[in-house]
């Protein structure tokens, strides 16, 4: 109701080529709202003196890596353009399930309890071959279940021997606690404050009773928030 000052900062690069930059390029040129973006260019980043390593380290106090300092000079950009408050995507993978390891064990999960067609509903129409990497994970997943060993290779693409339940809480206790602390220190250390509506407990509550099912349809991930993108006219940010 209220005429917000919202502003989008897009991360670029002029050397650097990735799937994120050029997904962002997408976007800008497709979608009305995102227009009002400022383009963030991430050489400018090594000219700050805020980002020297030995001033991040002693801020920050913990292991960090460079994603965390991409975070850190978007909070800087903001608090130069005068916006105190940021608004953090954090929580939406563990929300919706977007990552690769929940589908993975989620298939092992009914597999183990016989419940095939789960599995035939998340396939969907795609075909066998475009899951050949999934069929190997799977064979080596059962196989840890079987021994009752669990490993963890990292948490997006996989966790061999994990239960689907076992893992959400293992990323909201500790891989979301750590993530939070980075991203508080990084925007405090600008004068900033940073909200994670996906956080929300309301949010996190509601979603976690909606079948798993129904947030893998048709063998993707995060469907239902893809659908809600589709159903507001914006159905290019599912082609992502």
């Amino acid at each position: 109701k209220k005429n917000l000052n919202l502003k989008i900062n897009t991360l670029f690069s002029n050397e650097i080529s990735s799937e994120e930059i050029e997904y962002c390029k997408k976007i800008i040129e497709k979608i009305n709202f995102l227009k009002n973006s400022e383009k963030i260019y991430i050489e400018n980043f090594f000219t700050q003196k805020e980002f020297k390593l030995e001033n991040v380290m002693k801020s920050l106090e913990m292991p960090f890596n460079r994603s965390h300092l991409i975070d850190r000079f978007l909070a800087y950009n903001s608090r130069q353009q005068g916006r105190i408050v940021i608004l953090d995507g954090q929580g939406g993978d563990e929300a919706f399930l977007g990552y690769y390891s929940y589908v993975l064990s989620y298939i092992v999960d009914c597999i183990t309890n016989l419940k095939f067609q789960n599995i035939f509903n998340i396939i969907g129409s795609n075909p066998i071959n475009s899951y050949k990497q999934l069929l190997v994970d799977i064979g080596k997943s059962v196989f840890f279940r079987l021994l009752n060993k669990k490993e963890k290779i990292d948490h997006v693409r996989k966790y061999l021997g994990w239960k689907l339940d076992e893992i959400i809480i293992s990323n909201y206790v500790y891989k979301v606690n750590y993530l939070l602390a980075i991203r508080d220190k990084n925007s405090m250390a600008f004068g900033t404050e940073l909200r994670v509506p996906f956080l929300d407990h309301n949010i996190v509550e509601q979603l976690s009773k909606i079948s798993v099912n129904k947030k893998f349809q048709d063998g993707k991930r995060k469907s239902i928030l893809l659908k809600y993108f589709s159903d507001k006219g914006l159905s290019e940010l599912t082609l992502r």
